[in-house]
């Protein structure tokens, strides 16, 4: 089953564009606003807060949730190698990036002053960047997730 929206698609690229310069692509602003910025998301955080106070939607909030991370996963296999020295799994690198976007994300309009937000990413992408590294020599895109195919 392909997904019905674009959104996994830029997951991916974003995660692609990533693996090319992993400092810049983070904290860009077409990936910020791309995936957290955009009424999508409003909507989805809406769906999440929601989804406390009702089991059926949380049961199809999570299985949502754990097909994001698959996607994740995949691509960051796909592209990413714990930096030398750290030892630290990218992926777990990519788990609180997602969280500390989501927390930003969802905090973003009670900012005084709307250049927090780049300097909070910025900040993230030098934590990065002594954690992972780019895989050398990948420029295919990553495998197509299991579930893609059902």
């Amino acid at each position: 089953m392909q997904p019905t929206t674009s959104y996994a698609a830029r997951i991916v690229r974003s995660a692609r564009c990533c693996s090319r310069s992993p400092t810049r692509t983070i904290a860009s602003r077409d990936s910020w606003s791309e995936l957290y910025a955009s009424r999508r998301y409003r909507a989805y955080v809406e769906l999440l807060v929601e989804s406390q106070r009702d089991p059926a939607l949380a049961k199809a909030m999570q299985k949502l949730l754990l097909r994001q991370v698959d996607i994740f996963e995949i691509a960051v296999d796909h592209y990413f190698v714990a930096a030398p020295a750290t030892g630290e799994n990218p992926r777990v690198v990519f788990l609180k990036m997602a969280l500390l976007l989501h927390g930003i994300a969802t905090h973003a309009h009670l900012a005084p002053d709307p250049a927090v937000v780049p300097a909070l990413l910025n900040s993230w992408v030098k934590e990065a960047g002594t954690k992972m590294r780019a895989r050398k020599g990948v420029r295919t895109p990553p495998p197509r997730p299991p579930h893609w195919d059902r």
